[in-house]
């Protein structure tokens, strides 16, 4: 990326977390419908042959 800088990333690993996960998978942590955005482009799955059109996407509940 133009104008970018060299740096270093870190975090923390739960360890517990991980196994956690590991054993009941990831609901109810990930809401990736939740991030689209109206303005986002449309979004193409062709090999579902599908699209994901955020001006159209309403969540239940």
């Amino acid at each position: 990326m133009p104008g970018a800088t060299p740096g270093i990333l870190t975090d923390v690993l739960n360890l517990d977390e991980v196994e956690r996960v590991r054993t009941f998978g990831t609901v109810g942590l990930n809401r990736v419908w939740s991030q689209f955005r109206e303005d986002d482009p449309v979004l193409e799955l062709p090999m579902y042959e599908v699209r994901i059109d955020p001006r159209k996407w309403r969540k239940r509940g």
